[in-house]
């Protein structure tokens, strides 16, 4: 996995949604990144929330990875690229028809 730069990130998962027009579908996962460390003592995982919190990106096509990290800080202005690039790549989803109900008579 590539951990990018937000607008690396960005402009990456553009090539991304462009390549998968034709076939197939990025799959995109946020959530918050929680940091994990080994006692020495124990042999057990500690999770630890960060002080700053920390939302981690990833998007997967097929084989290929990407991942950047977005502080508190970051959010709106990362926000508002994002939905200009979805708002601009998901101009080929197909509409889905509504089937009629028959009425009760």
């Amino acid at each position: 996995m590539v951990l990018l730069e937000k607008a690396k990130f960005l402009e990456e998962l553009n090539i991304l949604f462009n390549t998968s027009q034709s076939s197939g579908s990025v799959r995109i996962t946020m959530k918050l990144l929680l940091l994990s460390k080994k006692d020495s003592k124990d042999q057990k995982l500690k999770i630890e929330v960060p002080k700053e919190k920390v939302c981690l990106i990833r998007a997967t096509f097929k084989n290929k990875k990407l991942s950047t990290r977005i502080t508190a800080d970051e959010v709106s202005s990362f926000q508002e690229e994002y939905c200009t690039l979805l708002k601009n790549s998901l101009s080929s989803l197909k509409k889905t028809k509504k089937l009629k109900k028959k009425a009760m008579s």
